[in-house]
């Protein structure tokens, strides 16, 4: 049975990968919210496969048009801002994106009519610097953010479970931990000490690697 899906932040390393694993069945039909200057280079090679539809997750006339068009039987939620270090420089374009956006696409849901299953990508930042005692970390475990990023997670987190309360929403919440793989940006730690790597064997940078704060 064919099934819609649209997948925000399609573009991204998540994204472009969730995409790829859908497409191994061929009842799926793929759609991906997508920003007006997107880069495309983690899809490239499916562009002849999905539908692009145009729009911002900021912008909740435009996620209304998107549902129309797409008329999703699941949505797979991975557009967001996800890097730490320059969430201090811009709160809140984090708390916006990350929070205001997710309510702006559950208000086209409900706008729009549509009663698609919705899986949402939060994070373990939103546990925060837990303490000896409280290791292993399992989902019982306090929520204590310290960085923007993070504040902005627990704030979609917590709209995620605003709406199944009071709409009954079908939403799966999960917090990732690192994962890694081809198309991450080097924003990220590995993908940073990788990248690196490959200068330094071109002689591109002198033998030290960066790593920041371990």
């Amino acid at each position: 049975m064919e099934k819609n899906i649209l997948i925000t932040g399609i573009t991204g390393f998540v994204g472009s990968h969730m995409a790829d694993f859908l497409l191994l069945d061929p009842n799926n039909k793929i759609f991906g919210l997508k920003r007006m200057n997107s880069r495309l280079r983690n899809i490239h090679h499916i562009l002849d496969k999905i539908t692009l539809i145009d729009g911002d997750l900021l912008d909740q006339t435009s996620l209304i048009k998107v549902l129309e068009i797409s008329k999703p039987d699941r949505i797979y939620h991975f557009g967001a801002l996800s890097w730490v270090s320059p969430s201090w420089d811009m709160p809140s374009v984090y708390m916006q994106t990350n929070a205001i956006g997710t309510i702006n696409l559950f208000e086209a849901m409900r706008i729009a009519g549509n009663k698609a299953k919705v899986l949402i990508s939060c994070t373990p930042e939103e546990y925060g610097d837990v303490p000896e005692n409280l290791i292993p970390i399992t989902e019982e475990t306090r929520i204590f953010p310290v960085n923007h990023y993070a504040a902005s997670k627990v704030a979609q987190d917590a709209v995620c479970q605003s709406y199944f309360a009071s709409y009954n929403m079908d939403i799966i919440r999960t917090r990732v931990f690192n994962h890694e793989g081809p198309r991450r940006d080097i924003h990220g730690a590995l993908a940073s000490f990788a990248w690196q790597i490959a200068k330094i064997e071109k002689g591109a940078q002198e033998p030290i690697i960066k790593v920041g704060n371990l």
